[in-house]
């Protein structure tokens, strides 16, 4: 993710040349679904330690539960959606 936060800047900024309107747009998208999926990660909790392991190994989690647990941020973005226009 840092990488993709850092080229987009980078290009933001011209670095690769001069930056239509259009080609700003879509970085701001880049941009704010990058920032949306960062902070959809950071919210993750670990996997509980097991109370069981004497060595306070976590452990594991349930898959499908996890997958199928609400995050936040992660609901439909009409907004960014009706600017995605190629």
């Amino acid at each position: 993710m840092t990488s993709i936060v850092g080229f987009t800047e980078l290009l933001g900024e011209g670095a690769a040349g001069p930056v239509t309107a259009q080609q700003r747009r879509l970085l701001a998208v880049i941009a704010d679904n990058a920032a949306r999926l960062m902070a959809m990660v950071d919210s993750l909790e670990p996997a509980p330690h097991d109370p069981h392991d004497p060595h306070g190994r976590r452990r594991p989690i349930d898959d499908y539960r996890a997958v199928r647990l609400p995050l936040p941020g992660a609901e439909p973005q009409e907004e960014a959606a009706r600017e995605t226009r190629w």
